[in-house]
């Protein structure tokens, strides 16, 4: 068995913001897909293109903002993890 006893504080950080970003590429996605089809069950086809135009823009200004939002976000939830594996005396993992 091995025991994780603290983690990089930056190494999370930046998986956090990592896996942050990628869920926002996903929003912005569906964001996109689901503008263009109320808007299209609006009966005008303009009507599909600014939604679908707005949700593109709400994913973009989503993914800008969420990178170093959710990179502070890490640095603190890793501090956290810290003091609780300190707190605990560690993580026992099995690895092969």
């Amino acid at each position: 068995m091995t025991k994780i006893k603290s983690v990089n504080i930056f190494s999370f950080a930046n998986l956090f913001a990592f896996c942050c970003i990628l869920t926002m590429i996903i929003y912005a996605i569906v964001m996109v897909v689901l503008g263009g089809v109320i808007g299209a069950t609006s009966g005008s086809l303009e009507g599909a293109g600014v939604l679908a135009g707005g949700g593109f823009i709400s994913g973009l200004i989503g993914i800008v903002i969420a990178g170093p939002l959710s990179w502070v976000a890490g640095l603190i939830y890793a501090s956290f993890i810290n003091i609780a594996l300190k707190a605990i005396g560690g993580l026992s993992v099995e690895m092969e």
